[in-house]
């Protein structure tokens, strides 16, 4: 059975292993559960239907942590992680709230805007919407911002990272 509505969208967690959690509908149309960790963990979930129920069990993890994601109100990219160095093609994808699904992508070196480009969250109404775009990059560093542009005043809304192209 699968799942298609939420109770909630997002939480506040703060315990010793987990900081938040989000609620996606991803890009196939099901959902996932995205649990934002202090300290890496094991993990084993348990699901049951009628009512639908998720049980997720969490241990202290023994691998490191390999990036993170940056975090806006509204915007939360999982890839690239700043400071990253990346291909001259690169996959930017997270999830979003962005009014009408629309996630802005903005890419700048010095003063210069070199690429603007937009693309579809899977939502935005019921629960977070998970995008993915494919950027061309110039080489050197970039600025990339991820977000959305104020239906009301133009102004920006969401993350920025400072990257490296390879």
């Amino acid at each position: 059975m699968e799942t298609t509505t939420a109770v909630i969208t997002d939480q506040l967690v703060e315990t010793e292993m987990v900081d938040r959690l989000y609620v996606v509908r991803s890009l196939n149309g099901g959902m996932f559960v995205d649990l934002h960790l202090n300290t890496p963990a094991a993990a084993r979930a348990r699901v049951q239907s009628s009512p639908g129920i998720l049980t997720v069990d969490l241990r202290p993890g023994f691998l490191e942590f390999t990036g993170s994601s940056t975090i806006d109100d509204q915007t939360v990219l999982i890839s690239p992680s700043q400071d990253a160095e990346i291909e001259p093609i690169t996959t930017f994808s997270g999830y979003s709230r962005a009014f009408e699904a629309n996630v802005l992508v903005i890419v700048t070196q010095g003063d210069a805007v070199v690429t603007e480009t937009s693309t579809t969250a899977a939502d935005h109404l019921e629960t977070w919407g998970e995008f993915s775009v494919d950027i061309p990059l110039p080489a050197g560093e970039v600025s990339v911002f991820v977000g959305e542009a104020s239906p009301e005043d133009g102004s920006l809304d969401g993350v920025t990272l400072d990257l490296t192209v390879s």
